[in-house]
C-alpha cells in the first residue's frame, strides 16, 4: 500500500527535532531518486518540505501504473523523469530500488563529477 502525503507529514511531525544539518550546500543542485517507492517518495517529500523546489528534483519508478499514481498523488508528478535523464542531470542520486531490480539500472551511465 502506498504511503500518502498526509502520512509522510504525520511521520515527519512525530519525529523528534534531531537538529538535522542544513542542506543549503545543495540549494543549487539537482537531486535524483531512482526508485520512488515508499522510501523514495518519503525522501522526495522530505526534500520538498525542507525547501527544495520541484525543478531541483527528479524521480523515477518501475513503470507500473500504481507507482506512477502514487507519485502523482504525493504531489511529485512534475518531478517524474527517466533514469537516463536523472543520471545526466543530477548532481546527487539516491538509488532506492529492490535488489531484484538491480539489473534494470545496470547499464546506466552516471556522471563522473
Amino acid at each position: 500500500m502506498p504511503i500518502s502525503s498526509s502520512e509522510v507529514f504525520t511521520i515527519r511531525k512525530e519525529l523528534p527535532d534531531m537538529n538535522l544539518p542544513s542542506l543549503d550546500f545543495l540549494s543549487k543542485e539537482t537531486i535524483g531518486i531512482i526508485g520512488c517507492g515508499h522510501l523514495g517518495r518519503t525522501l522526495a517529500a522530505e526534500l520538498v518540505a525542507r525547501g527544495f523546489s520541484h525543478d531541483q528534483l527528479r524521480v523515477s519508478h518501475g513503470k507500473s501504473a500504481s507507482s506512477r499514481e502514487s507519485i502523482i498523488a504525493a504531489g511529485l508528478g512534475e518531478c517524474l523523469a527517466e533514469n537516463d535523464e536523472i543520471c545526466r542531470d543530477s548532481s546527487l542520486i539516491f538509488i532506492s530500488i529492490r535488489t531484484q531490480s538491480l539489473e534494470e539500472i545496470k547499464g546506466l551511465s552516471f556522471r563522473n563529477d
